[in-house]
């Protein structure tokens, strides 16, 4: 049997829509995808770090460790609530979650 005579698999059903959806419920909001919308509204993330009176890089490293000055920065310029674009580092009532405390944020699914 070769590989064109072999039956292919039924393809996912979901649209890219609900793809992106299911993503930024479970992860977040990926790093590129920050920069880029920054990038769209007319600035970039060294830019409006200084701006803000941060140094240049901290912008950038909120993107991957937790910042929580220029993760404020981040979210009031695009109008995106914190828990949204890091769900693993906010609550949606705005509390910081502490990797080491997690477990306290967790609620227990009904």
């Amino acid at each position: 049997m070769s590989t064109t005579d072999a039956v292919k698999k039924p393809m996912n059903r979901t649209t890219a829509a609900q793809n992106e959806r299911l993503f930024k419920e479970l992860n977040g909001w990926h790093p590129e995808l920050i920069k880029a919308e920054v990038r769209m509204r007319g600035t970039n993330l060294t830019q409006l770090g200084l701006e803000h009176g941060l140094h240049r890089t901290t912008l950038t490293k909120a993107l991957y460790e937790p910042q929580p000055k220029a993760e404020n920065v981040i979210a009031e310029f695009l109008g995106v609530p914190l828990h949204e674009l890091w769900p693993g580092r906010w609550t949606e009532d705005g509390r910081r979650i502490r990797p080491r405390y997690a477990h306290k944020y967790i609620t227990a699914a009904a």
